[in-house]
Protein backbone atom coordinates (compact mmCIF):
# COMPACT_ATOMS: atom_id res chain seq x y z
CA UNK A 1 0.00 0.00 0.00
CA UNK A 2 1.44 3.28 -1.25
CA UNK A 3 0.40 6.72 0.98
CA UNK A 4 0.53 9.59 -1.11
CA UNK A 5 0.88 13.24 0.89
CA UNK A 6 -0.80 16.03 -0.50
CA UNK A 7 2.84 17.34 -1.36
CA UNK A 8 2.59 15.14 -5.13
CA UNK A 9 -0.42 16.68 -5.72
CA UNK A 10 0.96 20.58 -5.38
CA UNK A 11 3.57 19.98 -7.32
CA UNK A 12 1.88 18.57 -10.43
CA UNK A 13 -0.72 21.29 -9.56
CA UNK A 14 1.82 23.62 -9.77
CA UNK A 15 4.35 22.76 -12.53
CA UNK A 16 1.01 22.50 -15.02
CA UNK A 17 0.24 26.15 -14.17
CA UNK A 18 3.77 27.03 -14.77
CA UNK A 19 3.88 25.98 -18.31
CA UNK A 20 0.85 27.37 -18.90
CA UNK A 21 2.31 30.79 -19.54
CA UNK A 22 4.18 31.40 -22.57
CA UNK A 23 7.03 34.51 -23.38
CA UNK A 24 4.27 36.75 -24.60
CA UNK A 25 2.53 36.19 -21.85
CA UNK A 26 3.91 35.08 -18.50
CA UNK A 27 2.92 33.80 -15.18
CA UNK A 28 2.87 36.28 -12.28
CA UNK A 29 5.23 33.80 -10.52
CA UNK A 30 7.95 33.93 -13.59
CA UNK A 31 7.72 38.10 -13.75
CA UNK A 32 8.88 38.46 -10.25
CA UNK A 33 10.70 35.24 -10.33
CA UNK A 34 12.99 37.07 -12.91
CA UNK A 35 13.22 40.48 -11.27
CA UNK A 36 10.24 41.77 -13.18
CA UNK A 37 8.11 44.53 -10.97
CA UNK A 38 4.84 46.36 -11.85
CA UNK A 39 4.92 49.62 -11.12
CA UNK A 40 2.29 51.66 -9.31
CA UNK A 41 1.21 52.77 -12.73
CA UNK A 42 0.84 49.15 -13.68
CA UNK A 43 3.82 48.75 -16.07
CA UNK A 44 6.21 46.10 -15.77
CA UNK A 45 9.43 47.39 -14.84
CA UNK A 46 12.97 45.65 -15.07
CA UNK A 47 16.79 46.46 -14.80
CA UNK A 48 16.40 46.89 -18.90
CA UNK A 49 13.94 49.60 -18.64
CA UNK A 50 14.79 51.38 -15.55
CA UNK A 51 18.42 51.89 -17.27
CA UNK A 52 16.26 53.87 -20.05
CA UNK A 53 15.76 57.03 -17.10
CA UNK A 54 18.36 59.52 -17.10
CA UNK A 55 18.02 59.47 -13.02
CA UNK A 56 18.58 55.38 -12.86
CA UNK A 57 21.27 55.53 -15.01
CA UNK A 58 23.08 58.58 -13.37
CA UNK A 59 23.11 56.48 -9.85
CA UNK A 60 23.80 53.19 -11.34
CA UNK A 61 26.98 54.98 -12.81
CA UNK A 62 27.95 57.01 -9.96
CA UNK A 63 27.76 53.55 -8.19
CA UNK A 64 29.75 51.59 -10.72
CA UNK A 65 32.88 53.66 -11.41
CA UNK A 66 32.56 55.09 -7.41
CA UNK A 67 33.29 51.01 -6.98
CA UNK A 68 35.51 50.68 -10.19
CA UNK A 69 38.01 53.26 -8.55
CA UNK A 70 39.13 51.13 -5.97
CA UNK A 71 42.03 48.95 -6.26
CA UNK A 72 41.63 45.19 -6.66
CA UNK A 73 44.43 43.60 -4.32
CA UNK A 74 45.31 40.08 -3.32
CA UNK A 75 46.96 40.13 -0.01
CA UNK A 76 48.57 37.15 2.25
CA UNK A 77 47.90 37.19 6.12
CA UNK A 78 51.31 37.07 7.97
CA UNK A 79 51.84 35.91 11.64
CA UNK A 80 51.00 36.68 13.65
CA UNK A 81 49.14 39.62 12.42
CA UNK A 82 49.96 42.31 9.34
CA UNK A 83 49.39 41.62 5.65
CA UNK A 84 51.54 41.88 2.25
CA UNK A 85 50.65 41.69 -0.98
CA UNK A 86 50.46 38.77 -2.78
CA UNK A 87 51.78 39.03 -6.11
CA UNK A 88 52.67 35.68 -7.04
CA UNK A 89 49.14 34.55 -6.13
CA UNK A 90 46.82 33.63 -9.08
CA UNK A 91 44.17 36.22 -8.74
CA UNK A 92 46.53 39.15 -8.36
CA UNK A 93 47.79 39.94 -12.07
CA UNK A 94 44.00 39.71 -12.97
CA UNK A 95 42.39 41.49 -10.36
CA UNK A 96 45.73 44.34 -10.35
CA UNK A 97 46.54 44.57 -14.41
CA UNK A 98 44.42 42.63 -16.81
CA UNK A 99 41.36 40.04 -16.43
CA UNK A 100 41.75 38.99 -20.07
CA UNK A 101 42.76 40.69 -23.34
CA UNK A 102 39.89 43.15 -24.09
CA UNK A 103 39.21 44.24 -20.80
CA UNK A 104 41.55 46.73 -18.02
CA UNK A 105 41.35 45.98 -14.89
CA UNK A 106 39.20 49.10 -14.03
CA UNK A 107 36.59 48.74 -16.58
CA UNK A 108 35.83 44.94 -15.63
CA UNK A 109 35.65 46.39 -11.44
CA UNK A 110 33.24 48.54 -13.28
CA UNK A 111 31.21 46.03 -15.32
CA UNK A 112 30.99 43.97 -12.14
CA UNK A 113 29.09 46.91 -10.11
CA UNK A 114 26.40 46.88 -12.84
Amino acid sequence: MIIRTGRTSIWRSFWKRAFRSTLRDPARWMIDWLGGAKSESGIDVNEFKAMNYTAVFACVRVLSESVGSIPWLVYEKLQPRGRERAQNHPLYNLLKNEPNDFMTSDSTSIHWEN
